[in-house]
């Protein structure tokens, strides 16, 4: 079986395919606060070893001598990459998925039941983590698919309730980021002409009966379609950059 190669450093294994910590402590830049010893009085691993041992697993080896040190299972150097930083936990991923590709017979494989089922397994708690982080992400996703049912141009009122922004600070957001103005007489709400031209806005003729019973054409702006999906997208890029109290979307 290939090597583990992070940052032109080697990380041994132990006779059970455990991988050293104080390899991966070197790859990583050697920082003092980084060191194994550090990480192992955590407890986050304290709690991953607990996991690991109920379902029979020897997750941690030390051993001494020269090339001795701590040795411990995949789950645990994926800890430590991350308790280490997202950047280092990202390598390490990458590193090792490079490994198990160069080991893996794909004929091989299907021939192998056990091997098959721990590619499976390693796969399935690679799109868990995924699912975890699009849960983090609920709001946003939630954003994108509430556009789904706006079905031609609609009003600011129908748009803001679609991306999920109350009306007035919506309104407010248009007018600051160049979508639409007050007309001179401050009367109504028109869409600029550039935004007219990228086809997200458009003005909207409609007759209405007043009070007296006359009828009077009233112009309105609406969103396109492809207005609401630019606006959820700008208003959610540039929601990261706000602090909470200022955020649009809730």
């Amino acid at each position: 079986m290939n090597a583990l190669v992070l940052a032109n450093t080697t990380i041994r294994q132990d006779a059970s395919g455990r991988f050293s910590l104080n390899d991966l402590h070197r790859a990583s830049g050697g920082v003092n606060k980084h060191r194994p010893g550090q990480f192992t009085r955590t407890d986050t691993f304290k709690a991953l070893v607990e996991e690991l041992e109920t379902a029979h697993i020897c997750a941690v080896s030390v051993e001494g001598g020269r090339n001795g040190g701590t040795y411990v299972a995949k789950e645990l150097v994926y800890a430590y990459a991350m308790w280490i930083s997202p950047r280092f936990h990202l390598q390490v991923i990458r590193a090792y998925d490079s490994l198990v590709t160069q080991n893996v017979d794909p004929m091989m494989a299907l021939r192998d039941p056990a091997k098959m089922r721990a590619l499976l397994l390693d796969y399935s708690q690679k799109v868990l983590e995924l699912e975890h982080r699009v849960q983090g992400q609920a709001e946003k996703v939630d954003a994108y698919d509430r556009l789904s049912d706006a079905k031609g141009a609609v009003g600011l009122r129908e748009a803001a309730k679609a991306i999920g922004v109350p009306e007035k600070r919506f309104v407010a957001w248009l007018c600051e980021n160049g979508w639409i103005f007050r007309s001179s007489d401050n009367s109504r709400l028109q869409a600029y002409a550039k935004r007219i031209a990228d086809g997200f806005m458009v003005h909207v003729t409609t007759s209405i009966q007043t009070s007296d019973g006359r009828e009077k054409l009233v112009m309105s702006v609406r969103i396109t379609l492809r207005g609401l999906t630019k606006l959820a997208a700008a208003i959610l890029t540039a929601e990261r950059h706000m602090p909470p109290s200022r955020a649009l979307v809730h």
